[in-house]
């Protein structure tokens, strides 16, 4: 920058949208979520 009394551009970033909102999750989400993990551990 050549004139220090200008600030830099900073971009507008559209924000995405979180899959479920903080602390608001489907009950089974830990069930379901442990049976993923155990598939994966399982299946390597």
């Amino acid at each position: 920058m050549n004139n220090n009394n200008q600030s830099p551009k900073l971009r507008t970033v559209t924000k995405s949208v979180s899959a479920f909102p903080l602390n608001d999750c489907p009950k089974d989400f830990p069930f379901l979520f442990g049976k993923e993990i155990v598939y994966l551990l399982a299946s390597k």
